[in-house]
């Protein structure tokens, strides 16, 4: 059971780093920066895959950490 809660949280936390920086990417590219000077943000969807991007990283650190730290009691 440990490792397959240990598996899952590598996949959200490997899921989460490629949200990351496809979201960063994005933000970088011509469309998205012309978007940035003319409304002032960036686009929704942009900015959802960086926030899931964090979230999925801090749930699959969180995820890994717990099923790492009940291993070794």
């Amino acid at each position: 059971m440990s490792a397959g809660i240990r598996i899952l949280g590598v996949l959200i936390l490997v899921l989460g780093i490629t949200f990351l920086v496809w979201g960063i990417n994005a933000s970088d590219t011509f469309a998205n920066r012309f978007m940035k000077e003319m409304a002032g943000k960036y686009p929704e969807e942009t900015k959802w895959y960086i926030f899931g991007g964090i979230t999925m990283i801090v749930v699959g650190a969180g995820v890994l950490g717990v099923s790492i730290f009940r291993k070794k009691r």
